[in-house]
């Protein structure tokens, strides 16, 4: 595997996981000066103009980031499923859908408990 295809870690400023970066975007951000490196890779790039950029293997970002409103997991009957480690019933394992096994006899009829 090539060190372009491995992701970089970057960090919020609080030193708390935010997310993976591309090298190629964090190269970028480090030359607009917007995160610093924590830890270094060891590996290199050689630029159009000559320069050679080592490459960081962990990244913080300067300012502060909030992540108050990070979208969570939606709620459905798959995710259900995964989150409890079953699988979802299909036509191939025997299961033809969610069947209720108490059966009501329905409003106003004189057997209705």
């Amino acid at each position: 595997m090539d060190f372009r295809d491995e992701p970089l870690h970057s960090l919020n400023a609080d030193y708390s996981f935010l997310n993976l970066v591309n090298w190629k975007r964090a190269v970028c951000l480090l030359a607009k000066a917007r995160l610093e490196v924590v830890k270094d890779s060891g590996a290199s790039v050689l630029s159009s103009g000559g320069r050679v950029h080592r490459l960081p293997a962990v990244l913080r970002l300067i300012k502060l980031i909030r992540t108050i409103y990070r979208a969570g997991v939606t709620f459905s009957k798959r995710n259900v499923f995964v989150r409890d480690g079953s699988g979802a019933p299909t036509a191939a394992s025997g299961a033809t859908g969610f069947r209720s096994t108490i059966s009501s006899p329905g409003p106003g009829r004189a057997d209705h408990f």
